[in-house]
């Protein structure tokens, strides 16, 4: 709450919409689930970390998720919302890098900054189905290489899966 707060207003003074700006919006809306994750929720202290993935770690300040969960009673407002969150990737100085389309299954990365030093990713992944979800992470610095060790440091970790079901749900169904 005191972080929504804060975040209201440090955006406040820009009109034009943002990333941060439809996390903060959102955060409390009817069919979103928003939560924050601190880089510290990973239990690293058993491990020997790598120089490197002590730096990757030290490079993230924050995650952001915001989830929409769909259902037959929303569909008008999950396009709506769906449009709003693309559409925000599109025109917030984000650079596409990877982009996904397979089986009614869309998600894609997205950066802000250049090149060593990118300010934030933004991972969307929508099924329509199911809803949709952005996953904001910010820090300083970061790397595409970052991304891959702190992906790597969270497999080891021993983070519960049930911490993210409402993630879980936007993933497309294995067969």
């Amino acid at each position: 709450m005191i972080i929504t707060a804060a975040a209201l207003l440090l955006v406040s003074c820009n009109s034009e919409p943002t990333v941060q700006k439809y996390f903060v919006e959102k955060a409390e809306a009817k069919d979103f689930v928003a939560f924050d994750i601190a880089p510290s929720i990973l239990k690293t202290d058993k491990y020997n970390l790598t120089a490197e993935e002590q730096s990757a770690l030290k490079s993230i300040h924050n995650v952001n998720v915001l989830v929409f969960k769909a259902n037959k009673d929303n569909t008008a407002t999950f396009e709506k919302e769906a449009d709003a969150a693309k559409g925000l990737l599109k025109t917030d100085d984000y650079e596409s890098l990877i982009k996904v389309n397979t089986q009614g299954f869309i998600a894609s990365i997205n950066t802000k900054g250049e090149g060593n030093n990118i300010e934030e990713f933004v991972v969307y992944a929508q099924q329509p189905e199911n809803g949709f979800g952005l996953i904001r992470v910010s820090g300083n610095n970061m790397t595409p290489n970052n991304v891959m060790t702190i992906a790597s440091i969270i497999q080891k970790s021993g983070i519960k899966a049930d911490q993210f079901k409402a993630l879980e749900q936007l993933m497309p169904n294995k067969q």
